[in-house]
């Protein structure tokens, strides 16, 4: 939670439980026309064949080019947290992974869609015990530390790093109005009829396996309280393993994917100025920090 660029790009696609983009600010339609996929189309490979990509991830910093912001952030936090007296820790919940976030959101919102992760790790995602592992080892931290490092005043080493990039009053200005425009489209993606069919037909699976549920999400959410660490208990593996094989049944995922995406692409060129102000301040951030870390 510590970087801004990373604070900036995941928070403002988590303001709503379905905001679902890869690394979500760096970046995730045509009109929705098209109806529910029938279930014999739809196998098991089917499901995961490839990461989701979200069609905003075009307008924002990924990969390498986001990996040297990140370098040039922490050679200017370093350096500020050194002059005040500290030895700055790094950031120890972040994650280079940046292909799977996107697959990891969706799991953390709908559950686990292959029957193997789902008996292993039932409602958990797979990477969260690592990353609140990570974070708890490193919670403590010398007197004053923090407050130097990020405070409400605005004048800690990221703040002030992150303005030497280039994350100033325009860039948060845009991501205003970026987080406006994503969650109207998730909430289109998620009304459209392929999707209100789709988790129709994964009712009526769940329902032929015992259970009640009308969303994978109520599922979801009646787990999550659980430690993050421990293993599933019997009730939870058996409901996420039907969850899944309900899900691969019905091509849930799939649809879910094809319907954020129409939405997504379509908000995009309802909002190109928006988007291509996005992709000039990221660009302009980007040279910042290669000049940073000439």
């Amino acid at each position: 939670m510590l970087l801004c660029v990373s604070c900036a790009a995941c928070g403002a696609g988590n303001t709503n439980d379905n905001a679902l983009s890869a690394a979500d600010l760096y970046g995730s339609g045509h009109t929705d026309k098209s109806t529910s996929q029938p279930s014999s189309t739809v196998t098991p490979q089917a499901e995961d064949a490839a990461p989701w990509v979200s069609p905003f991830d075009a307008y924002f910093l990924e990969g390498e080019r986001e990996h040297v912001v990140d370098q040039a952030r922490d050679r200017l936090v370093r350096a500020c947290m050194t002059s005040q007296g500290f030895e700055y820790q790094g950031d120890a919940g972040g994650s280079d992974d940046a292909d799977s976030s996107a697959n990891a959101d969706f799991a953390a919102t709908w559950g686990p869609s292959d029957e193997d992760t789902a008996r292993q790790y039932g409602y958990a995602a797979p990477s969260t015990a690592n990353r609140d592992g990570n974070a708890a080892a490193s919670a403590s931290y010398p007197s004053g530390y923090m407050h130097a490092l990020i405070n409400e005043e605005n004048t800690g080493c990221i703040d002030q790093a992150d303005a030497r990039l280039g994350y100033g009053d325009t860039w948060f200005s845009a991501m205003g109005a970026y987080e406006k425009i994503r969650d109207d489209a998730d909430a289109k993606a998620l009304a459209a009829n392929k999707v209100r069919q789709v988790m129709q037909q994964w009712e009526a699976c769940m329902s032929n396996r015992g259970y009640a549920n009308r969303d994978p999400r109520e599922l979801v959410g009646k787990y999550a309280d659980r430690q993050a660490g421990t293993s599933p208990d019997t009730a939870e593996q058996k409901a996420a393993m039907a969850d899944a094989a309900c899900k691969v049944s019905t091509g849930f995922m799939q649809i879910i994917r094809e319907s954020y995406t129409e939405a997504e692409r379509q908000a995009v060129l309802d909002n190109q100025a928006t988007m291509d102000q996005i992709k000039q301040l990221s660009e302009t951030i980007y040279a910042n920090a290669k000049r940073e870390l000439a």
